[in-house]
C-alpha cells in the first residue's frame, strides 16, 4: 500500500489580517507617540532655557534696582534709599537711624564681594560646572541637621549667616547683616539687615526670619539641632524691632558672643514652617537659603538622599556679588585609590588625596600640565595646641616644671611652630 502523506495548508484567513492590521496600527501610534515624547522634550529644553534666560535678567533688573539705578516704568513712586534715610517696606516706612542712633560706635560693613574674581582673568570663560569628589558620604545636607564636613561644604554655598570672616584679613564682618551696635559690657547686640536681601526664591528676609531661625528651629526641643543648640546657650533671646532691625541679649558677657550671635544660619520662616518637626528630622535634603548658590531641584517629596550626587546652580536671586561657576556638584567615592583614578580621568575638578598621594603627584615632572595643586588650609579647619600643665601634679600638690614662665617660654621656642 501506498503511504499516505497529508499536507497541512497554511491558509491565511480574514482574522489573520485584522491581526496584521492591529500590529500595524499599534506600530504605527508607538513611533508617532516617540517622535511626540521627543518634540515634547525639545520644547520643554527650549522652556527651560527661556526661563533661566529670563531669570537671570530679572536678577540683572533686580540688582540695578539695588543699586539704586533709575529704571523707566518699574519704581513710579520713588526709590528705596539705604541707611540714613527711610526704608519703604510695603506700607510700612522705618526710619532706619532711629532704630540706630544709640550713642555708641556703629560698625557698618559694604557689600561683600569676592577677595579673588576669576572674571579678572581675560581668558576665563563664565559659566560651567565645577565637579569635587568627597572622600566620604554625607548623611544629611539639611542645614543644622547635617553638621559632618560635607553636608557643611554644601550647606555654606545655599545658607548664609549675620557676618562671617573675610577670607583676606580675617577679620569678623557683616555678611547679611549691614551694620551692627556692641554693648560695651557685652550683654546685647543691636543688628540692621542689608535692604535688599533675599532668599533663593526671591523672599525678602527680615528680622523675624533671623528670631525664627534661633528661636523655632536651633532651639525647637523636637528638632534634631543639639550639636548648634549646645554651643548657643548664651544667647537669651533676639527680639524684633523692626523688619530689618533687631536686638540679640546674651545671658553674660563673653568673648565668643558676637560670633555665636552672629554665624548661625538664617532660614525662611515660610519655606521650613511648612513642614513638621518629624519631617525635617527625616529630612535628608530640604535646604534653602539665600547663598550664592541653591539645589537645582528642591521638591520635598523627591529630595537629594545620600548616594545621588549633589547638584547646585548659580542662585540667580542671590542679593550679592554672583559665582562666575554656573553649577557645582559633588559625588562620594570613599576608595582614595579609586578617587584619584577618577580625577586623572577627568570624572572630578577637585580632590582631597592623601599625603602619599600629593608627593607622589606633585613629583611628577608632567603633572602640573594635568593639574593645579595646592597645599591649602581651610581657615574653618580649626585650630591644634600644645597646653602646658601648669598646676599642681597628682596628690603631693607639688606643682609641674611648667608652672614656671621661663620654662614654658623655653618649651615653646624650642619647637618650629612656623613648620
Amino acid at each position: 500500500m501506498d503511504p499516505c502523506v497529508r499536507f497541512m495548508q497554511n491558509k491565511f484567513g480574514l482574522k489573520d489580517f485584522v491581526v496584521v492590521v492591529l500590529i500595524v496600527i499599534v506600530g504605527v501610534l508607538s513611533v508617532l507617540a516617540m517622535m511626540q515624547d521627543d518634540r515634547r522634550w525639545e520644547q520643554s529644553q527650549k522652556i527651560e532655557a527661556k526661563i533661566g534666560s529670563l531669570e537671570q535678567q530679572l536678577a540683572r533688573l533686580e540688582t540695578k534696582i539695588d543699586e539704586g539705578v533709575s529704571v523707566s516704568g518699574i519704581l513710579p513712586g520713588g526709590m528705596i534709599q539705604g541707611t540714613g534715610g527711610v526704608a519703604n517696606h510695603g506700607s510700612t516706612q522705618v526710619a532706619v537711624d532711629d532704630l540706630m542712633s544709640i550713642p555708641l560706635t556703629v560698625h557698618r560693613f559694604p557689600k561683600p564681594s569676592f577677595a579673588s574674581d576669576p572674571r579678572n582673568n581675560e581668558d576665563y570663560k563664565v559659566g560651567g560646572s565645577f565637579t569635587e569628589i568627597f572622600e566620604a558620604q554625607p548623611a544629611k545636607v539639611t542645614p543644622v541637621l547635617g553638621e559632618d564636613t560635607y553636608g557643611r561644604r554644601v550647606q555654606d554655598l545655599v545658607c548664609e549667616s549675620l557676618g562671617d570672616f573675610n577670607p583676606a584679613t580675617l577679620e569678623f564682618e557683616g555678611l547679611l547683616a549691614e551694620s551692627w551696635i556692641y554693648d560695651p559690657n557685652g550683654m546685647w547686640l543691636r543688628v540692621k539687615l542689608r535692604d535688599n536681601i533675599r532668599f533663593s526664591d526671591g523672599v525678602d528676609i527680615t528680622s523675624e526670619d533671623v528670631r525664627w531661625s534661633f528661636h523655632d528651629y536651633i532651639n525647637n526641643p523636637e528638632l534634631e539641632t543639639e550639636s548648634v543648640r549646645s554651643i548657643m546657650t548664651n544667647l537669651d533671646r533676639i527680639e524684633v524691632l523692626s523688619d530689618r532691625v533687631f536686638e540679640i541679649h546674651f545671658v553674660e558677657p563673653d568673648a565668643f558672643n558676637l560670633q555665636m550671635a552672629l554665624g548661625f544660619y538664617i532660614l525662611p520662616k515660610h519655606f521650613y514652617s511648612q513642614f513638621s518637626p518629624k519631617q525635617i528630622n527625616q529630612a535628608t535634603g530640604l535646604t534653602m537659603g539665600s547663598g550664592p548658590y541653591k539645589f537645582a531641584q528642591l521638591d520635598p517629596d523627591d529630595q537629594w538622599s545620600p548616594g545621588k550626587a549633589v547638584v547646585l546652580v548659580r542662585n540667580e536671586q542671590y542679593w550679592g556679588s554672583k559665582p562666575a561657576i554656573a553649577e557645582r556638584r559633588f559625588y562620594t567615592i570613599n576608595d582614595e585609590t579609586a578617587r584619584l583614578t577618577a580625577f586623572k580621568n577627568g570624572e572630578g575638578d577637585m580632590v582631597l588625596p592623601s599625603s602619599s598621594q600629593y608627593v607622589e603627584m606633585v613629583s611628577d615632572p608632567e603633572w602640573e600640565e594635568k593639574a593645579y595643586s595646592l597645599k591649602w588650609l581651610n581657615m574653618r579647619s580649626g585650630y591644634s595646641f600644645v597646653a602646658w600643665q601648669c598646676g599642681p601634679r597628682g596628690g603631693d600638690g607639688k606643682l609641674t616644671p611648667f608652672h614656671d614662665k621661663r620654662v614654658r617660654q623655653a618649651m615653646t621656642l624650642n619647637l618650629d611652630r612656623e613648620l
